[in-house]
């Protein structure tokens, strides 16, 4: 199971989403902001190989590829895009660490791509 959850962090306010508490040290540690909301999030079951194209809203897509022969070697990849503009492709060993990509402006804010692996 793979969860990606789209973010929009700015300065503006001081709070952090519900469903981002499990992870608020991680990320306030990555991303000096002071509020963090879910834009949008997607679960997907994703097999060894497989892959899965999520929409996340505003144009916000993410690709996610599980690559290798067997769980405990896989490899998960994440292509992140906005439109037709790549923002990110990675590849990541599968973990139950969580993997926070971000920076990209959009507007006064800034969205960050926060993936967690079950």
């Amino acid at each position: 199971m793979v969860e990606a959850f789209l973010i929009r962090a700015s300065n503006n306010g001081d709070s952090i989403d519900k469903a981002l508490l499990p992870h608020k040290e991680s990320i306030s540690r990555l991303f000096k902001f002071k509020s963090f909301k879910v834009q949008s999030s997607k679960k997907v079951s994703i097999n060894v190989p497989d892959q899965s194209m999520q929409t996340l809203g505003d144009g916000y897509t993410v690709e996610l590829r599980v690559v290798g022969q067997e769980k405990a070697n896989a490899r998960l990849g994440v292509n992140w895009k906005n439109g037709d503009r790549k923002l990110m492709d990675t590849s990541v060993k599968v973990s139950s660490k969580p993997l926070a990509i971000g920076g990209v402006r959009d507007g006064n804010d800034t969205m960050i791509l926060l993936i967690l692996m079950k």
